[in-house]
């Protein structure tokens, strides 16, 4: 799992689960089902986070106006279906996990994310070996990317997006002479150092955590040619199809109540207090998501489809994950994606030897 996302599935449940009243004294409860796919870094970060979050449920019973009702799942995947479905009201979504269940007619409300460094939103950038960094887009051409077996569609879209801003704009298997799935963004960097590819698509505030958890490694790589702070970097999302306007302005002022009390809180629940750690180490920030925090993704995935950039991801992306881990491999379109690619007529011949060169 990404680190961050690790970092606020606990830091979300725990402010859940022990917020303030979000009603006065005498109002009902608002019951909230809370949607999650925990898993293990390590064989231990997941059931630590889901343990901490149990730790403060007896509290929220007995003291606050939310009744969290904790539901987990196999995958992220089983997550969105269920919001689809209406069967949860709260999820922890990235940034593709919002575009993918609002293409398909669910009804998102923003609610939490956080901010890194006193920056609002994310930047993703082309991390490279030191000595060796990437200056110029146009360097690009050839070289070996390495991605991380979490980075899927939605992040070969951004680069494409932000290679396609730069003057460059082809399919990145006409950009990048291999490409190498490793089990995570932590594998990749060390691939990255140790010299199995050229560059590596990541958040520049990876910076951060890699100069918490691997210090020595941060000192091997860096990053530059950064998209613009476009992105969103994720968070806990509300569902307006199962809970009421109401419901969720008074979810809304939860939150909001949580911020001013959280120093004190943290005083009191070591479940808040962990949470406050995490967030002083990692230099992040939680606060209200704004109503707009994935409007970048939803536009870019409506254009991207009109130009075929998103079939051009799902098959790079479906490739990588058959590839053997840690194996360069040299993506080419084949029949099956050209065919569906180019619009049967008169020119759907011409259109596939273009595509196949």
């Amino acid at each position: 799992m990404n680190w961050w996302k690790t970092f606020f599935v606990g830091a979300a449940a725990i402010i859940l689960l022990a917020a303030p009243p979000a009603a006065a004294q005498g109002d009902e409860k608002i019951k909230v089902t809370f949607g999650i796919h925990f898993e293990s870094s390590a064989g231990q970060s997941s059931a630590q986070l889901f343990d901490m979050t149990k730790g403060v449920l007896n509290i929220l019973k007995e003291n606050y106006g939310v009744e969290v009702v904790m539901k987990t799942f196999p995958s992220q995947d089983a997550v969105e279906e269920a919001f689809l479905k209406n069967e949860i009201d709260a999820a922890v979504f990235l940034s593709g996990n919002v575009v993918s269940v609002t293409e398909k007619g669910a009804g998102i409300h923003p609610w939490i994310t956080f901010h890194v460094k006193k920056r609002k939103k994310m930047s993703l950038c082309l991390w490279s070996k030191k000595g060796k960094e990437i200056k110029n887009i146009s360097e690009l051409q050839g070289k070996r990317l390495i991605q991380g077996n979490e980075i899927g569609t939605d992040w070969l879209l951004y680069l494409r997006d932000h290679l396609y801003k730069n003057g460059v704009d082809k399919p990145l298997w006409q950009v990048f002479s291999s490409f190498t799935s490793v089990p995570s963004s932590n594998s990749a960097f060390m691939s990255l150092a140790a010299g199995e590819g050229d560059c590596f698509w990541q958040a520049g505030d990876y910076e951060t955590i890699l100069k918490l958890i691997a210090p020595n490694l941060a000192t091997q790589v860096s990053y530059s040619l950064c998209s613009d702070s476009v992105l969103a970097r994720g968070g806990l999302v509300l569902n307006t199809k199962t809970l009421s306007k109401t419901e969720l302005k008074k979810l809304d002022d939860t939150f909001k109540n949580f911020l001013k009390d959280f120093n004190e809180l943290a005083k009191k629940d070591t479940g808040i207090k962990t949470v406050k750690q995490y967030m002083n180490l990692a230099q992040a920030r939680i606060v209200p998501a704004r109503p707009d925090e994935f409007d970048y993704e939803i536009k870019l995935f409506k254009e991207a489809r009109k130009r075929g950039w998103i079939a051009e991801a799902e098959m790079i992306s479906g490739r990588m994950e058959k590839a053997p881990k840690g194996k360069p491999v040299e993506i080419k379109p084949d029949f099956d994606y050209c065919q569906k690619s180019c619009a049967p007529g008169k020119n759907q011949m011409a259109c596939m030897d273009k595509c196949m060169e």
